[in-house]
C-alpha cells in the first residue's frame, strides 16, 4: 500500500519529502546505534523486555515481525523511492522488489535455528555490529540527503 500511496498520506499533514528523509534517518540511526550496542530498541519494542503485552491487546493486529520488517524505516524507504521514482513502472518494480525481499525474509526467518546454530553467539553479535555500521551509513546518507533538501545553499558544500 506505501508503494502505491507514497506520499499523499503525509501531504495531508504538510509533511514534505526533506522532512520525512530526516526524521526516517534519526529513526535508522536509533535503531542501528541499538545494534551496535546489541540492546534492544525501543522503537522496536516498546514493553520492557519478558513483560507480557496488556490483555486487552488484540496480537493478530501486531504480528511479532511487523514492527521490524515494515517498521518506520522501511516505510520511510518506500516513500523516498516512489518520490524519486514515479510512475507505474517504478511502483510494479518497487512491488516487486518489496514481494521478493518478504520472500527472503520469509526464507531467512524458516532458517533462523540453522543460521544461528551455524554462526554460534560470537558471529550472530559480528554480524548484528557489521549490520548495525552498514545501517548507520544508510541513516547519515538519508539524514544528509533531507538536510540538503531543506537546506539548499549546503548543496554546494
Amino acid at each position: 500500500a506505501t508503494v502505491w500511496a507514497g506520499e499523499q498520506p503525509l501531504n495531508v499533514f504538510g509533511i514534505g519529502i526533506d522532512i520525512l528523509q530526516v526524521a526516517g534517518g534519526i529513526i535508522i540511526a536509533l535503531i542501528s546505534l541499538s545494534m551496535l550496542q546489541s540492546s534492544r530498541s525501543a522503537i522496536h519494542d516498546s514493553k520492557p523486555v519478558g513483560e507480557a503485552p496488556p490483555a486487552d491487546t488484540d496480537i493478530s493486529v501486531l504480528p511479532l515481525a511487523m514492527p521490524i520488517d515494515a517498521g518506520p524505516g522501511a516505510i520511510v524507504t518506500v516513500i523516498v523511492h516512489t518520490h524519486q521514482y514515479r510512475g507505474i513502472e517504478s511502483n510494479l518494480e518497487m512491488s516487486a522488489v518489496c514481494t521478493a525481499l518478504a520472500g527472503f525474509l520469509c526464507v531467512c526467518f524458516l532458517g533462523a535455528g540453522l543460521i544461528t546454530r551455524v554462526l554460534g553467539t560470537k558471529g550472530m553479535d559480528i554480524l548484528t555490529k557489521f549490520m548495525g555500521m552498514v545501517l548507520l551509513a544508510i541513516a547519515a546518507g538519508m539524514l544528509a540527503s533531507g538536510v540538503k533538501g531543506l537546506l539548499p545553499g549546503l548543496e554546494g558544500s
